[in-house]
Order: structure tokens, then C-alpha cells, then sequence
């Protein structure tokens, strides 16, 4: 005949099949235990991976800020850098600063009589000039008596203006 043919347990009375077949199941168990456990060491080695990178991110970071020199940055801006502008140095406080502009200064002109050349000779003396509350005297002598000679001795005067013709 062909093929298997089994008669289970008639003589015994064991179910002879299910008794191998448990096992043969009962001897692979310890082999699927260990593919389990070795399925939980991956994912723990995967996990202490992570842990060991994010660390040396912090680690750099934290290098990164015990760098006194990232410290020490400061920075200065204008809305308008054609009405202001400003810088820092080491000494700069930290802060928000607003300028506010309470009087814009005036440009002051002081015209005399016309004279036909810069050389013509007006004379000797001390001019006065008066800024706020200052007043500064010029005297004008005779090596600078034309109205050139004028703006030449303002201009060498310790004073803050600047004369021209």
C-alpha cells in the first residue's frame, strides 16, 4: 500500500501523534524564548543608541555655551542709517535703547555786505561767536583782515564751527 497509515493508540492508548507533537514543541521553545529576547536586546541596543547620540548633542551644546566668547556678542541697529548710527563694545549693558531726538540742530549762516574779492581788506578787531550758552572771541588781525583771512582764523580757532565763504 501506499502512503502512511497510523492506528494511534490502539494498542496502548496513547495518543502517541499529539505526544510527539507537544514534543517536538516543547523542544523548540527554548529557541523561540531566545529569539524573543534577542528581539527585546535589539530594540534595547537601538534605544541606548538614541540615548548615547541626543547626549552628544547636549554635550555639544553645553560646550558651545561654556564658550564665553558666544556670550559676548552684541549687536546694534538703526530703522534709518542714514539718521543714526551706532556700535558696541565690550562695556555694551544689555537692553533695548530708544533715542528720542528733542531738538534737531540748525545749520546758522551770518551773511555781511557784499565785498567785490575775497581779498579786500575789512578790517581788524575780535569777532564774537555765541553757541548756547558759550561764547568764543576770534581776534582778527592784521595778517588776517580780508574776508578769506576771516575764515581762515575761524576755522584755526580751538571752536566748534567751521567757517566758509
Amino acid at each position: 500500500m501506499a502512503g502512511t497509515q497510523s492506528i494511534d493508540g490502539i494498542i496502548s492508548g496513547f495518543q502517541t501523534k499529539d505526544i510527539i507533537d507537544k514534543l517536538i514543541k516543547l523542544k523548540s521553545l527554548p529557541e523561540e524564548n531566545l529569539k524573543v529576547r534577542q528581539a527585546d536586546i535589539k530594540k534595547q541596543m537601538t534605544a541606548w543608541s538614541s540615548f548615547e547620540a541626543m547626549l552628544l548633542g547636549l554635550s555639544t551644546d553645553v560646550s558651545t555655551l561654556s564658550d564665553s566668547s558666544s556670550w559676548d556678542k552684541f549687536s546694534v541697529s538703526s530703522s534709518d542709517d542714514t539718521i543714526l548710527t551706532a556700535t558696541t563694545s565690550g562695556d555694551t549693558k544689555t537692553g533695548i535703547y530708544n533715542l528720542s531726538v528733542e531738538q534737531m540742530a540748525l545749520n546758522h549762516e551770518v551773511a555781511t555786505t557784499v565785498f567785490a574779492n575775497k581779498t579786500d581788506s575789512v578790517g581788524t578787531g575780535t569777532v564774537g561767536i555765541d553757541i548756547g550758552d558759550k561764547s568764543y572771541s576770534v581776534d582778527i588781525d592784521s595778517s588776517h583782515s580780508t574776508p578769506i583771512g576771516i575764515v581762515d582764523a575761524v576755522n584755526k580757532a580751538d571752536i566748534p564751527v567751521t567757517a566758509s565763504l
